[in-house]
Formats: structure tokens, sequence, C-alpha cells
């Protein structure tokens, strides 16, 4: 319903670069990713000044495997808001699944900096320092996330993963 509220929007302004973004939301959400992408690609055409269009196609590259691109449009997405850490959370993200761990720590570190009570970030760069085999490194990440939430299981997984 709410793709083709935003289909009706788009007929009645074909240059509401919103409508395509929040189109392109919904079909992500449907799981219609290569309907999202055309939307995002679309928005950002009207609109190439909004980092959010860059982040949530970069997400849906990432979920495809497709991690050079996904790193490129949030590369693009920082550019445009240096305050965010979501987008160096997903760069970092992206990485990672690259196997490029140092990468990876080196955005997290980005992004704890912009955002220092982010769990997501400290549970995020432990286990990239998990992979490299930084126990104490990793030990520290996942205590700091406890220390934020009490209550976060991925930090608890992590630390009984290599002891505390």
């Amino acid at each position: 319903a709410a793709a083709r509220d935003y289909t009706e929007a788009i007929k009645l302004d074909g240059a509401n670069a919103t409508a395509y973004f929040n189109r392109g939301n919904a079909y992500d959400q449907l799981g219609q990713v290569d309907l999202a992408i055309a939307d995002y690609t679309q928005a950002i055409k009207l609109d190439p000044t909004d980092p959010d269009f860059y982040n949530n196609r970069g997400q849906i590259y990432d979920s495809r495997g497709e991690h050079d691109l996904a790193i490129a449009d949030y590369t693009e997405a920082v550019r445009l808001d240096t305050t965010s850490a979501r987008p160096l959370y997903n760069r970092g993200l992206s990485y990672a699944s690259k196997v490029d761990y140092q990468r990876a720590i080196a955005e997290f570190d980005q992004a704890i900096k912009l955002a220092p009570d982010d769990t997501d970030l400290y549970v995020a760069r432990g286990a990239a320092n998990e992979e490299l085999g930084n126990r104490s490194a990793a030990r520290a990440d996942y205590s700091k996330a406890l220390e934020i939430d009490a209550g976060n299981e991925d930090a608890m997984e992590g630390l009984s993963r290599i002891g505390r």
C-alpha cells in the first residue's frame, strides 16, 4: 500500500526525490530490492545532496554482497554529512564483509568519535578485533557496550566467545 501511495505522489510530481526515496524504502521492506535500488538511484539523480539516499542504497548493495558499490555509496554519504556515525558504521561493516578488518576498525573508530554511546559500534569493532585475534581490544569493546547497555546480547555473546 505504501509503495502504491508513493507511486501516486510521483505521478503528481515526478521531480519529488523524497517520494522516490520513500517508495524505495517501501520496496526494500517488501523485498523488492531491484525496484528499491532504481528508486534510490532516481532520488539521487533528482537530489544528489541527501546522504540518506546513498546510505540506504548502500545497505541494499551490502545485502546483495556488492560491497564495493556499498562502500562507494557510504563514502558519498560520509562526504555529504560528516556528523553522522551511521554511514561510517555501515562502511565498516562492508569492509568487515570483505575481510578487511583493519579498515573496518578504522571506520568504527571514526564512528565512535561521533556517537560514543552507540553500542552497535563497540560490538562491531569488538567483532573485528576478535577476527584479528586482538582479544584484549575485543574484550574492551564488548565490555564498553555492556557498560552502556547491560542487556546487550551481542556484547554478552562476544565476551563468552573470547572468555571474560
